[in-house]
């Protein structure tokens, strides 16, 4: 049988019944919260721009019994840093914040923010002030960074003099914060020129400004941080080749190999999860689309169970992530280049992996590569379907001819879900015009009108919004 024409029921059969060890990677955890996906600020390169008006929407936000589950998470992860961030901008969640940082079980703690919050010197003061009280509370982290984020992007948004609220109050309390391990950190881009323009109204108190750090007069600094100028885009036209050569090379001369593992402080080798603003938690920048667990019904231990028994994300792991990508290569290089176009390193693998096939036939080609080096045997495939078995025994040529005779593309699989709404389709529909799919949109059209398993509304719908 060809098992790419039922290719999720051969990767769910992979995920269920290949037995993996589950052994290494048992080193401390970096944990990583959005609490919002919101964010006012909404800057031009950040993939995470959102409108407020439905701030209220069902899981846009973390809600006091999922902050109860986050922490819970943090302490079964035995957490080496815990990374407070966005997704949208986390102090529009402040009381989760607060119970994050003063009840968290982390060594070290990360906050990020735009700085919006800080209207007023008295604004400013009266909100790290709250922060600073809750990390001093908190017996167990000993260091925190209070990540503000300056560079020309949110310059167009967020008046400096809000920015200069936060450094002016942390220059005022230096001492004391310095000596609780408290400290503020300027978070620029590559190239910006942000931070000059920021400490301009400063220039007469400033000793020396560096790339790593500012020094003033009165002894007082914070340091500097740098991240690559990346312009994230959910919907890049990749018929535009100008374009998606340069974000490939950009995403390319900054990625990071090994996404999902973290050195803690020991040098042990631990896990990098990531927890969204819905709940969902993945490990980082690793996860296909089909295996991603919830804090809401997953503990820590699940989660990690997960991660290590994917053979993709194991792979990522083992052998770093060029590894999965150029398996990914051999038979859709363009669900490569849509992923990396992306310009978000967060959402890598979801993007990579939007098919079913594709997360097939990657699973396959590292099981082949496990067997080939040892690290599997024959003994752990016994649960596996017998058809699975047998794609396993065949050589990658023939894999691949499998693969394309099937013609389950993204249309198919889309047509194969229990039921496809009009949006979904016309969504699908856009991303094929902009080249994301090797499916030519007008096929498209034609395979939906003459579809028997979708539902007649849908398909006039749908062919209705086409207009």
């Amino acid at each position: 049988m060809n098992v790419f024409l039922k290719p999720q029921f051969f990767r769910d059969d992979i995920l269920a019944n290949l037995l993996l060890p589950r052994t290494g990677w048992r080193g401390r955890s970096y944990v990583v919260v959005f609490p919002t996906k919101y964010c006012p600020v909404a800057c031009k390169h950040c993939y995470f721009a959102s409108s407020m008006p439905g701030r209220n929407d069902e899981g846009g936000s973390l809600g006091a019994a999922d902050i109860e589950r986050v922490k819970q998470f943090v302490f079964d992860a035995d957490t080496e840093l815990l990374q407070i961030t966005g997704g949208g901008e986390p102090l529009l969640q402040m009381q989760s914040v607060l119970e994050l940082i003063g009840q968290g079980r982390a060594r070290r703690m990360l906050l990020n923010t735009s700085g919006l919050f800080a209207s007023s010197p008295a604004r400013a003061a009266d909100t790290i002030e709250r922060i600073f009280s809750a990390f001093a509370a908190n017996p167990y982290c000993g260091k925190f960074i209070f990540r503000l984020s300056v560079d020309e992007f949110h310059l167009e948004t967020v008046k400096p003099a809000k920015l200069l609220n936060v450094v002016s109050h942390f220059r005022r309390n230096f001492q004391r914060y310095e000596a609780a391990n408290f400290t503020l950190k300027l978070h620029t881009l590559a190239g910006d020129r942000a931070v000059e323009w920021l400490l301009q109204p400063l220039a007469d108190e400033v000793l020396r400004l560096e790339p790593t750090e500012v020094v003033f007069h009165d002894g007082t600094a914070c340091a500097i941080g740098h991240a690559p100028r990346m312009m994230s885009q959910a919907r890049p036209d990749l018929f535009n080749l100008e374009e998606t050569r340069h974000a490939l090379d950009v995403f390319d001369e900054v990625r990071d190999p090994t996404p999902g593992a973290f050195i803690d402080d020991n040098l042990d080798l631990g896990l990098c999860f990531l927890i969204h603003e819905d709940g969902d938690v993945e490990l980082w920048n690793t996860a296909p689309a089909d295996n991603v667990a919830n804090v809401r019904s997953h503990d820590f231990a699940a989660v990690r169970h997960s991660v290590l028994g994917d053979v993709i994300q194991l792979g990522a792991l083992d052998h770093t992530a060029p590894y999965i990508e150029a398996l990914v290569a051999e038979v859709d290089p363009l669900s490569l280049r849509r992923a990396k176009s992306i310009g978000s390193a967060t959402f890598l693998n979801r993007r990579m992996f939007a098919e079913a096939r594709l997360r097939l036939y990657v699973s396959l080609r590292v099981i082949q590569d496990y067997l080939a080096d040892g690290s599997l045997g024959q003994a752990q495939l016994e649960q596996l379907q017998a058809d699975t078995r047998a794609a396993l025994r065949l050589p990658g040529e023939q894999l691949r001819r499998l693969y394309r005779e099937s013609g389950f593309d993204i249309v198919e699989q889309q047509l194969n879900q229990p039921d496809p709404s009009p949006s979904e389709l016309i969504d699908l529909y856009q991303r094929l015009k902009l080249g994301h799919f090797d499916v030519a949109p007008t096929a498209m059209v034609e395979r939906v009108r003459g579809a028997t398993t979708l539902r007649e509304q849908v398909r006039r719908d749908f062919l209705a919004m086409l207009g």
